[in-house]
């Protein structure tokens, strides 16, 4: 996997719109939709389809958890300051 640029720009796309989500959906959706009609469009057999939409998601799931997990971080340290300022 990740063996031609192709892949890396299939894992970045769904990285972007895996970080999207959580602030512009809309935008996020509408790179779904581009590389699900790129997909469809494009002449491959369908293993390298799927492959390809593989790469997409696990992008996806990236950016998804990335963000969320900045969010916790902020939360951890926000808390553990809080507590540094009672003590």
């Amino acid at each position: 996997m990740l063996s031609k640029w192709s892949d890396v720009l299939h894992y970045a796309a769904g990285a972007v719109a895996g970080y999207l989500v959580h602030f512009i959906p809309l935008l996020s959706l509408f790179l779904i939709l581009i590389f699900a009609c790129y997909q469809a469009l494009e002449e491959e057999e369908a293993v390298e389809k799927l492959g390809d939409c593989v790469e997409f998601l696990l992008g996806f799931l990236v950016g998804l958890t990335a963000v969320s997990a900045a969010r916790q971080l902020g939360h951890i340290t926000r808390f553990l300051l809080s507590l540094a300022d009672w003590l």
